[in-house]
């Protein structure tokens, strides 16, 4: 029978036998002398004691014995052989996952992680936002899983036990007399909240900038290829210098998102985004310079390539209806007092090819045909072709009657005219523009547009998938027909009429089958 006392080990209560006693306290004595070692090192150390008393089955009520002390010296050494033994890796399959709550930003489980792995906790921190973004918050959920299921790291010993470390007194000494962060200020729940908020915004820059650095590329090598008879060696070098700056923004960027991430700014990291930001700078500058000066460049050639002719219209003089046919030209009418006449204006790279336009006279009716001019066909994706481009713009007398068939016309009038009926039909487009008495309309598969016009008075006919956008009237009479294809139905939007007629009828709000009428403002009287 022997006499036992208590002991405390990091606050831990044991029963201990007395000379087993006297031999622990010389034994963490010569550990406190030899390491020079603070109360929170001797602290872990005891935490390690008490895991190892655990695994010989002492806990609890259980009495430390003499062996179980020279046990605790045989597993962790002696004070004197430790103190110079350089730090052994553990082999992988004696690591243990476990959350680093010291170097975590939130629960530690991703610094656990790169502990375990060793790897650089900043990239699982990049990536696990990145994986957040993408799934729209499904990452979190990951996360609180993880912190769940994973154990903290409370003592010295498990934090070298997750980095696959041996547990020696030297090495639990290093470990709770490593440098920790001022919680104060690493930890905050408010700074970690700014910090994932900086990273996203960094990220959205990140992405923003590859966007529109892969745009500029896509689109601006086919425009400014060597196939391109508008090119010139300006806009190909704003394009790869701009291109170069686009680069060493998203480099900023992610070298930004290190050290948020991190946490810290390593002096070469400062240095190298100077150098980035200098040299950014300098090749946004240069880019755009070259750019404006290339801009130039080719507005001058645009320029030389654009020709203007005019040609007499003596077909056109008394005509009261005009008919224009099926042109991809597009063509406008302005009423003058006068000859008539038109201007056609090219932009083609052979001046030499005139626009074919005809003027056929049929008693009160005008027809004007207008050619086509020459398209540049493709051979590869990367060579752009600048489309042979014209349009044409006929001054003549105020008309009655206006007949536009797969084309698009304006039509604009200075003086005001009394009335103007027109036919819009085979995907053919109206712009109207002046001041209008009444406008009376036949459509079929055709657009008007009437906003920019003041009219009194509009009258529709409209079928198969026809459109008509007017401003402020007094009176809206629409026709539709009772039946119509799934595609095919009409619609009117106007801004506000004194009276809607549909199909004759007060117009009670209700749209028809065939006809979808929309008003921007309440039905009422106009403002003057």
């Amino acid at each position: 029978m022997k006499e036992i006392t208590r002991i405390h080990l990091a606050a831990t209560p044991y029963n201990i036998e007395l000379a087993a006693k006297k031999d622990l306290e010389k034994y963490i004595t010569s550990i406190e002398n030899v390491l020079a070692a603070d109360d929170e090192t001797v602290r872990e150390i005891e935490a390690r004691m008490i895991e190892l008393l655990a695994e010989r089955g002492v806990k609890d009520e259980q009495v430390i014995t003499a062996a179980d002390v020279a046990a605790l010296k045989e597993r962790l050494g002696a004070p004197g052989e430790f103190v110079d033994e350089p730090i052994e890796e553990a082999t992988p399959d004696k690591k243990r996952l476990l959350r680093d709550e010291q170097k975590g930003m939130v629960g530690g489980v991703l610094a656990g992680i790169a502990a375990y792995t060793g790897v650089d906790v900043t990239w699982y921190r990049v990536a696990a936002i990145i994986l957040a973004f993408m799934s729209f918050g499904t990452m979190f959920i990951v996360y609180a899983v993880l912190w769940i299921a994973i154990p903290p790291a409370r003592t010295a010993a498990e934090r070298l036990q997750m980095r696959g470390k041996q547990m020696t007194l030297k090495n639990i000494q290093d470990e709770s007399s490593a440098e920790v962060r001022d919680v104060s200020s690493y930890k905050k729940p408010l700074v970690v909240i700014l910090r994932i908020i900086g990273i996203l915004c960094l990220l959205g820059i990140v992405f923003v900038a590859i966007a529109i650095l892969a745009a500029a590329l896509f689109a601006g090598v086919p425009m400014f290829s060597v196939a391109s008879w508008l090119t010139n060696g300006w806009l190909i070098a704003a394009l790869l210098v701009g291109s170069l700056s686009g680069i060493l923004l998203v480099i900023l960027m992610g070298m930004a998102i290190y050290m948020l991430a991190a946490w810290r700014a390593p002096k070469t990291l400062i240095i190298l985004s100077g150098v980035v930001i200098v040299a950014g700078l300098v090749a946004f500058g240069t880019s755009a310079g070259t750019a404006i000066y290339g801009a130039q460049q080719m507005k001058a050639a645009i320029d030389e390539n654009t020709t203007t002719r005019r040609e007499t219209l003596p077909q056109l003089g008394g005509a009261t209806v005009l008919r224009i046919e099926k042109t991809s030209t597009p063509v406008t009418y302005k009423t003058v007092v006068g000859e008539p006449y038109a201007e056609v204006r090219t932009f083609q790279r052979d001046k030499t090819t005139r626009l074919p336009l005809k003027m056929i006279r049929d008693g009160e009716t005008a027809v004007l045909q207008v050619g086509e001019l020459p398209k540049q066909e493709c051979a590869e994706w990367i060579d752009y072709c600048m489309l042979e481009n014209a349009s044409v713009t006929i001054y003549g007398p105020s008309l009655s009657m206006l007949d536009v068939v797969g084309a698009t016309v304006a039509y604009e009038t200075d003086a005001t005219q009394q009335i103007l009926k027109t036919t819009i039909r085979d995907d053919a487009t109206l712009r109207l523009a002046g001041r209008f008495g009444a406008i009376d309309m036949a459509g079929r598969n055709g657009t008007l547009h009437a906003s920019d016009a003041a009219i009194d008075d509009v009258t529709l006919r409209l079928e198969d998938n026809s459109d008509v956008v007017v401003g402020v009237v007094r009176t809206l009479s629409v026709e539709a027909p009772a039946s119509c294809g799934v595609d095919s139905k009409s619609g009117v939007t106007y801004e506000r009429a004194t009276n809607v007629l549909v199909n004759g009828a007060q117009y009670s709000g209700v749209s028809t089958a065939c006809l979808t009428l929309e008003s921007t403002q309440e039905i009422g009287t106009p403002e003057a």
